[in-house]
């Protein structure tokens, strides 16, 4: 995203604000769920775990069928990637969205899932998705064309 967008969908004059705070939530969700492990869906997002958070952190790998596999091996999921949100659903994981930018929240909005933007005060709280044949049903058809 241009810095603009950012200051425009988290309403902050400061982009420091919003990371700072983003940053805080992430290390207190971590903290209250028990046996939480980090599912990097970048190089970007091991990174940021390595620094920032206190749990196991998988290495980051690119694949779609590893990741899939992992995210199929946990019990609930806190979705801050659009990927990490598509593949929960598809894998029926209870799921907590943290909606970093406007397509996240779209699809979470789509599944029928409550959502929180990172850097407000969240409630540590999983759904389970619904509408996920509607999301298959629009990934189909977006194939075709």
């Amino acid at each position: 995203m241009s810095n603009d967008a950012p200051k425009q969908y988290f309403g902050y004059t400061e982009l420091e604000g919003a990371a700072e705070r983003f940053i805080r939530n992430a290390q207190q969700i971590c903290e209250s769920i028990e046996n939480s492990v980090f599912i990097p869906f970048t190089p970007k997002d091991e990174k940021f775990a390595q620094k920032h958070l206190d749990i196991p952190i998988l290495p980051y790998q690119f694949s779609v069928e590893m990741t899939l596999k992992r995210v199929s091996s946990v019990d609930q999921m806190v979705a801050a990637r659009y990927h990490s949100l598509i593949f929960a659903a598809i894998c029926g994981k209870p799921i907590l969205p943290l909606t970093y930018e406007p397509k996240v929240e779209q699809v979470a909005e789509r599944l029928n899932l409550s959502y929180y933007k990172p850097h407000k005060d969240i409630e540590v709280k999983f759904s389970i998705p619904s509408n996920v044949d509607q999301l298959q049903r629009y990934t189909k058809r977006a194939s075709i064309y």
